[in-house]
């Protein structure tokens, strides 16, 4: 038996889906690998049955053909979960720690591919700032979100006039588009800044990129 990583699970079972004729739904392989973390090692009748009917139906098979398909894919393999080292966002001094997720990055920042920290001023470089921003709601997708770091990072940003809401939903987008939007996540996220009161570019932006994620409306 042998181990791999998240991706590499996908992998293979986008490789054993495809050589059956069934389609590789991103979300289904995203569903199965996540019941994977919690089920180490790899049980192949409690991974199928997170597989929707809608999907069988459309793909001519039967659960019990999905059950046969990841035993033959990833049944002798045990998930390889990669703890990646926190990212510090410090805003103007003050640090925080942000669970980003594994294999995330941000660039054209302070912070390097492999690095660990980003450091916005208010004088910082309008590049940085956006960093820091990624970096949060990055980490808020992850699960982790920091509601002291936003609230910090709110009255930096609506102290400038270079950072407007356009930036942060560009930013906020982007992210959405790299990060599995489990729903229970985002809506801590909005929880969050509703009890906080926060208002500006930043509370906003993040705000209105998650209510069309919810919705069905972003992608």
């Amino acid at each position: 038996m042998s181990d791999a990583t998240v991706a590499q699970l996908q992998q293979l079972l986008m490789t054993e889906f495809e050589s059956r004729g069934w389609d590789y739904d991103l979300t289904v392989g995203a569903e199965i690998v996540r019941h994977a973390e919690q089920d180490n090692p790899i049980d192949a009748p409690a991974l199928a049955a997170s597989v929707s009917n809608t999907w069988l139906e459309r793909n001519g098979a039967t659960r019990e053909d999905v059950v046969e398909s990841i035993e033959r894919a990833i049944g002798a393999r045990t998930l390889r979960v990669e703890r990646p080292p926190a990212t510090i966002l410090n805003v103007d001094n003050r640090s925080y720690s942000l669970g980003m997720g594994p294999g995330a990055q941000i660039a054209n920042s302070q912070l390097n591919v492999g690095g660990t920290q980003v450091n916005v001023r208010v004088d910082a470089a309008r590049e940085d700032v956006l960093a820091g921003v990624a970096a949060l709601v990055r980490a808020g997708f992850a699960g982790s979100w920091n509601p002291e770091a936003a609230r910090d990072l709110s009255q930096l940003i609506n102290s400038r006039s270079d950072i407007g809401l356009a930036d942060i939903e560009a930013v906020a987008t982007e992210v959405a588009r790299t990060e599995p939007n489990e729903r229970t996540r985002l809506r801590r996220i909005l929880e969050s800044i509703a009890t906080q009161g926060l208002s500006g570019a930043l509370a906003t932006g993040i705000t209105t990129v998650i209510g069309s994620l919810l919705a069905g409306h972003l992608f």
